[in-house]
């Protein structure tokens, strides 16, 4: 894929990923849901200009959630890094978008990927318990394969104005780019938001190696302002 890529932009100026109309956009689905509450993709394979480079460039590429499953079987010579996200907004996320996870509990990528974490989800009696299981295994495989300095949490990206990802490449500390925390995305569903934080606030997992709990519970806080009501919090 590196190589690929590599030489498609030295050669023709161009790359491969994922486009809207030639360019790579912010958002890989529509702003708004559509009539059955969901948030369609917006993006489909192409190409899309890149500025001339000189060889030796430094090339990036970003992976779905689905990568985090590949990274124990990342060349060594490769280096990788994560981004995490708040694991309440990355469940609510999910529930936005017409796929596996959202109506299973489960992503049909992942399962191919790695046949025993579909097995290992399929015997969860219950979707959303399934889906928590799912966020917490995501975490679990950025804490075994990756080193705290090659971890990057997003919220730390938006308030550093994107300074943050000087970790992956040094030049970026000097950016300083208004950049606006999607955590608590209008889109989301604020009674929705609440029922999926109460169950993985009550869950066990690596999510919790990354995050503390109390995270969780602000964006619900927020989440409750928004209904016109105050939580009770957990003892």
């Amino acid at each position: 894929m590196f190589t690929t890529q590599r030489a498609s932009i030295l050669e023709t100026g161009e790359a491969l990923g994922r486009t809207i109309d030639g360019r790579i956009p912010d958002d890989n689905y529509l702003p708004e849901p559509g009539p059955d509450g969901m948030r369609k993709i917006a993006v489909k394979s192409g190409k899309f200009p890149v500025p001339a480079q000189q060889a030796g460039f430094t090339l990036i590429i970003k992976h779905a959630v689905q990568g985090v499953f590949a990274l124990g079987d990342m060349p060594p010579e490769i280096p990788a890094f994560g981004i995490v996200r708040n694991p309440l907004a990355m469940l609510v996320s999910w529930m936005q978008t017409d796929h596996g996870v959202r109506t299973q509990g489960r992503c049909s990528g992942i399962d191919k990927m790695v046949p025993e974490i579909g097995r290992d989800l399929k015997a969860i009696p219950d979707v959303l318990d399934r889906q928590v299981a799912l966020v917490h295994r995501v975490f679990a495989e950025v804490g075994t394969f990756l080193m705290p300095e090659e971890v990057i949490r997003y919220e730390e990206i938006v308030e550093s104005g994107g300074a943050a990802l000087a970790k992956i490449v040094p030049a970026a500390a000097a950016l300083n780019v208004r950049l606006e925390n999607r955590d608590m995305n209008p889109v989301y569903e604020p009674k929705e938001m609440i029922r999926l934080g109460d169950r993985l606030l009550a869950s066990e997992g690596a999510a919790w190696a990354f995050y503390r709990k109390d995270e969780v519970d602000a964006l619900l806080d927020d989440a409750a302002f928004f209904l016109g009501y105050s939580r009770m919090k957990r003892g």
